[in-house]
Order: structure tokens, then sequence, then C-alpha cells
């Protein structure tokens, strides 16, 4: 089992299973956010921009062996951490971003895109100000449950619960080690092979190049499985409509099924709690989550990051590295990084999504001329 740290004085209790938690859990007390405070008041001394922020102008040396083991649980250990114990409600919005984006830093210094806007930060919500109708929406916006699926390109997915739903929106996390390990047992060689096959079309989503590029979606090296999968980006905008990206076929379509319904059998929970900040590998583990319904003033917000280490190699092969090139390679860092600190007061209605995650198509690279968009 994971370990379970408790800093109720501002040190660590030693490591110690707990049946509770099956991720790596942080637990925070009075003196360790004083800790965190002291690196926030730092921050704000500086007067620099919140896209500023990073562990050298956030610094957090009381902390440093506690946010170190995070990232060690987060890249080697079970995939998931969660930091717990800080107290939203008593600082401004701003504040609540620089906080996040502080504590984030030490886990994965690169921030990366996650549209074609140049948004570092997405807010998942389903906003009750909005005015457009759920089917125009993305299914982040949404109160929809979501299937499994990664967010292709991101290698550690970092969300700050700012709020939490009435009922339901619980994470779903699945060890895609643990799907290639049953799809081993069940000797189901076709559908691995599918999986592993770079046949799958990977809709782009940028103006002036492919519409799409052949990958794989499941490989395995140094013993461990990888994953980059989201069945929403993955093939045509329309299935069976004329245009450039191909139809999945009849194998395909079984694989993600299969794919699916092991990830719902050996599947654990995660229940966030307002505060919580918590880090998922994105390479090594697939995410879904549950239905939900809000009720003032239990409305369920997620500020989401997609970071990385830089001091560490690649965490996706080059066979599966466009979504990566995306939102880490040289072209992202030249976009103009936008920082929204809360949602959208106004739900800008999309012509295509690409995918799940909500990795926004630019505007003329959708199908080929004559394609309708989601808005038509």
């Amino acid at each position: 089992m994971p370990s379970k740290q408790a800093l109720s004085d501002g040190a660590a209790m030693n490591p110690s299973s707990s049946n509770e938690h099956w991720w790596h859990l942080l637990e925070l007390g009075v003196r360790a956010t004083d800790h965190i405070e002291e690196g926030l008041h730092h921050f704000l001394c500086l007067e620099l921009d919140g896209s500023d922020v990073s562990r050298i102008n956030f610094p957090l040396p009381a902390l440093k062996k506690e946010l170190d083991e995070c990232a060690k649980a987060v890249y080697d250990g079970p995939g998931v951490c969660v930091i717990r114990g800080m107290d939203l409600t008593r600082y401004k919005r701003e504040d609540k971003i620089v906080l996040f984006l502080g504590l984030a830093s030490h886990i994965g210094d690169q921030r990366g895109p996650q549209n074609a806007e140049g948004d570092i930060l997405t807010h998942v919500i389903d906003d009750p100000s909005w005015n457009a109708p759920l089917e125009k929406r993305h299914d982040i916006h949404t109160n929809h449950g979501l299937t499994f699926h990664t967010d292709m390109g991101c290698e550690v997915l970092a969300l700050q619960v700012q709020g939490c739903a009435h009922s339901g929106g619980d994470i779903r996390i699945a060890s895609v080690d643990t799907i290639y390990d049953e799809l081993v047992r069940l000797r189901d060689e076709t559908t691995l092979k599918s999986l592993r096959n770079p046949t799958w079309p990977i809709r782009t989503g940028f103006k002036g190049g492919p519409r799409f590029v052949f990958s794989p979606l499941l490989c395995r090296r140094e013993g461990r499985a990888q994953i980059s999968m989201d069945q929403a980006r993955i093939g045509p905008y329309y299935p069976n409509r004329r245009g450039s990206v191909p139809n999945l076929t009849r194998e395909q379509e079984n694989a993600l099924f299969v794919l699916q319904q092991i990830a719902s059998s050996c599947q654990r929970r995660l229940k966030p709690q307002v505060g919580d900040i918590i880090f998922i590998n994105n390479v090594r583990l697939l995410h879904a989550r549950e239905p939900y319904i809000d009720r003032t003033p239990n409305i369920r917000h997620l500020v989401r990051l997609w970071i990385r280490n830089s001091q560490l190699p690649k965490q996706v092969p080059d066979e599966m590295d466009m979504p990566w090139e995306a939102v880490y390679g040289e072209a992202a860092m030249n976009r103009n990084p936008k920082y929204d600190v809360v949602p959208m007061p106004r739900y800008m209605e999309c012509k295509y999504s690409n995918g799940t995650a909500a990795f926004v198509a630019d505007e003329e690279s959708g199908e080929e001329s004559g394609e309708e968009s989601k808005e038509e």
C-alpha cells in the first residue's frame, strides 16, 4: 500500500501503510500550511505575474522531502498523489491559483497549453451561469460521466479541487499495467495486437498540417505499460461521413470496448475533497468520472494543469508523441500562455472538440470542406 504522511506539526511521521487510501496521501497540518503560506508571501512580494510561478520563486524548503516523495509516488509508485489539508476559504481566488501553481511546480516544472488558445488552466465545471445547452459543450463542462481515457499529450494531470458536487463526481482510476496483465491472462492476443498496432487515426487539431496521424494506443517498455487514449479523439468527428480521417475498423471498435470493460473491472475510486491537489500519472493510468449532481452551494469545480518534470526523459515513446509535442513541444512553448483564474463568463461553443479532455481544434482544422461542424 502507498504511504500516508501527516504533517500535523510541520514534520512528517514515518511513512506507514493505510487501508483508507490506496494512493499516496500527504496530509498538511498547521505548520505545514504555514510553510506554504510563506512560499505564497515570498512570491507575491516579487510582484510577478501568476504565469511566472516556479519552484524557485515559490520556495518550500521545509517540505522538500515530502514533495520529493510525492513526485516519486506519481512517477514511480502508485501513480496518484493527493495533497490534502488546504483551507481554500482563506484565500482570494487569484491566490488559490498561485498556491496551486506553486505546489504543482514542485512535482512538474513545465506546464503545457491545453488547447489552441494557449490556456494553461482549464476549469472543469458545469457552471450554472452558462446558457449553452449541454449537447453544445465539451464533456468536461457537463455533469455527465466520462469513460476511461487519458488527457492525450499530458504526462502528469494536476487538479485543484475548488468545489465538490452535492452527490457523485468521484474519480475512477485504472492501472494500465493491470489491464495489460489481464489481457495476457485472458490470452486476448487480438485486443493486445490491435491496441499496439500503429494504425489508430488520432486527430491533430491544428491548422497547416495533417488532420490526423497513425499511432498505437498502447505500448510496453522497460516492463511498464503505457497508454495514450481518448476515444473522443480517435477517428473522424462524425463516423461514416466523407472526410480525411478514417473510420475505425470493427476490430478497433471491439478493442476499445474490451479496454473499457477491463478498466471498469479493475478500477479504484478516489473521492475528492475541497482543497485537495491531485496528481495523476497520465501515461500509466486511465481515469474516468462518475456523473454528478450539483446543488448550491455544492458545485463541482476542478482546476486542471498539464505538467511534466523537464529533468526527466519524455515519458512517451516516439511513435506516440504527436499529442505530447502539441502540449510540451517547441510549438507549444511558443504559444502565448493564458491563465484564467475563473471559468469563462460566457460559454463559447466550439465547432469541434478534440476529445474528452477538450483539447480544442483550431477553427479551420475540422473535416474536409463540406463537413458539418458540431454547431450545425
